[in-house]
């Protein structure tokens, strides 16, 4: 093993220590012979198609201890947890905003680069963001899909559903 790193060499083959007890050789070719019955989709490794087979049949077997909520894989728990425990592990080398995801780190990379991959097919406008993009085919869709359980309105963002129950919530 090299100093400071988390790679080790085993014949040949470079090995990423994944800090879970896992070893996952990431020069080795994968065999692409696992198949989703369901779906088809192609994976290399047992475990992964395990982990894919719940999004068919909705097990979440993961809960989080502080809210219950349940989820399909460790590793979205594990990241939901820093909703409670506040933590951000994660920050912007150019502003330095910390974020509890990486995922949120790469997002918000794009205010800095100004890249927007997301484009609308109606009137071309580019996003940094796929929720954003959705967002917007909304307004040209005309699509609501958030529902007022109490009076049927319907609203294209589920923030506009929240606001609205307020009026309820304020009622009693």
């Amino acid at each position: 093993m090299f100093q400071g790193s988390d790679m080790s060499y085993r014949n040949n083959v470079a090995v990423q220590n994944n800090h879970d007890g896992r070893m996952e050789d990431h020069l080795e070719e994968p065999d692409y012979s696992i198949t989703c019955h369901v779906c088809h989709k192609i994976y290399s490794r047992p475990s992964t198609l395990k982990a894919h087979l719940r999004v068919h049949t909705g097990k979440k077997p993961f809960r989080c201890p502080t809210c219950q909520k349940s989820f399909s894989q460790d590793a979205n728990l594990k990241a939901h947890l820093r909703v409670h425990s506040k933590e951000k592990p994660f920050k912007c080398h150019i502003c330095h905003r910390r974020f509890a995801q990486s995922s949120s780190v790469t997002t918000h990379m794009r205010i800095h680069s100004g890249e927007r991959p997301y484009k609308c097919k109606v009137c071309a406008r580019g996003f940094s963001d796929s929720s954003t993009l959705t967002k917007r085919l909304r307004t040209h869709t005309g699509e609501k899909p958030y529902q007022c359980r109490i009076c049927g309105m319907s609203f294209s963002q589920s923030g506009n559903l929240s606001r609205h129950m307020r009026i309820y919530r304020k009622r009693k």
